[in-house]
């Protein structure tokens, strides 16, 4: 964070997002992913977009069964990458 490597620390937040997802720490997880998706917004990084949401959208799915919220960040992945 220190030196500045935004894509970097966005990278490390989804890994570190993965791993909360995994253990059942949904709260958390969903703080990580929302950080990663945030610098790679900023960033204009349209793979690390997709990344994220894609994450955020298995989220939903594992933490509340929420299909419809799941598809709406799966649907944003989706148009970022056509």
């Amino acid at each position: 964070k220190q030196l500045g490597d935004r894509h970097g620390m966005a990278k490390v937040l989804i890994g570190i997002g993965h791993l909360q997802r995994r253990l059942g720490q949904y709260s958390q997880a969903r703080i990580s992913l929302e950080q990663a998706l945030s610098l790679f917004t900023n960033n204009k990084e349209p793979r690390g977009r997709i990344e994220a949401l894609s994450a955020l959208g298995q989220l939903e799915v594992d933490s509340e069964e929420n299909y419809e919220n799941a598809r709406t960040y799966l649907d944003e992945a989706l148009q970022i990458a056509t």
